[in-house]
């Protein structure tokens, strides 16, 4: 064990995960064992189809395992009810689905739902909760615009702001950088080193081998439906995990601080 685990507590983990989309047994992932501890980034890349999205998806109690079993917090996730897995997972979706007349500000107040108790009603701490996260993300220029009158890229951010909002232990983003122009993208990637600097556990997926390799504790490669890689992030030497995963060689070229992996 990596000593950086040694001192952090085990979160959600996986046994024997098996998954399926039908009944053939024709299987999208197979035999996934992870464990993903407190406050650590774990970043999944690997290519189109080895089962990313999918894998983000049952760690989010969204799809069930056909064989296997998910653990959150020691307790089996199949066995939670889905508001109690709202305030311990927030989940970000590779794509957009809201495409609604309420205003950004409202859609952030109602994604605080899964505070409200039985007849309960939005109190100061839900209001507070959404201006914070508001000043947090520079919304206040679009707060009453509605969600549908949107760019892609704000529409991205007030999405990722709303899993703030609740401020989960676990954040599961299924590529939160993707199909943004390069200043959504920048702004992205700021608002997940926030989530770095509160000790939050974050596991995402992106093609940005850039992303994975600059904001990732730990990286987990997937292929066919299998996991080839789990472990440290090995920056510079990350080019050989990922030559190996994608079938191309891969060169690493550093600028200042940043590393780039460019395939010949």
């Amino acid at each position: 064990m990596l000593p950086l685990e040694s001192k952090r507590v085990k979160i959600l983990e996986t046994e024997e995960l098996f998954f399926s989309y039908d009944k053939r047994g024709d299987y999208v992932l197979r035999e996934i064992n992870l464990s993903f501890f407190q406050s650590t980034v774990y970043g999944i890349f690997g290519p189109n189809g080895s089962g990313k999205s999918t894998l983000i998806k049952l760690l989010a109690g969204i799809l069930k395992p056909v064989k296997g079993n998910i653990r959150l917090n020691n307790k089996y996730l199949n066995s939670r009810k889905k508001k109690e897995i709202a305030k311990e997972i927030g989940y970000l979706p590779q794509e957009n689905p809201i495409s609604s007349e309420i205003s950004v500000y409202y859609f952030l107040l109602l994604s605080r739902y899964s505070y409200l108790g039985f007849l309960k009603e939005f109190d100061r701490e839900d209001f507070n909760s959404v201006e914070s996260v508001i000043e947090k993300f520079k919304l206040n220029g679009i707060k009453e615009r509605p969600i549908n009158k949107l760019s892609g890229g704000e529409r991205r951010k007030v999405m990722l702001a709303s899993l703030f909002v609740v401020s989960p232990e676990i954040f599961l983003l299924d590529e939160p950088d993707s199909f943004l122009d390069p200043a959504n993208r920048k702004e992205i990637e700021e608002i997940l080193n926030l989530l770095r600097k509160e000790n939050k556990t974050l596991i995402f997926t992106s093609h940005s081998l850039e992303l994975i390799t600059s904001l990732s504790d730990r990286i987990i490669g997937l292929k066919d439906g299998k996991i080839v890689y789990q472990g440290k992030n090995l920056l510079e030497k990350n080019n050989e995990i990922f030559s190996e995963i994608f079938n191309i060689k891969y060169q690493v070229l550093r600028e200042g601080k940043r590393l780039f992996f460019v395939y010949e």
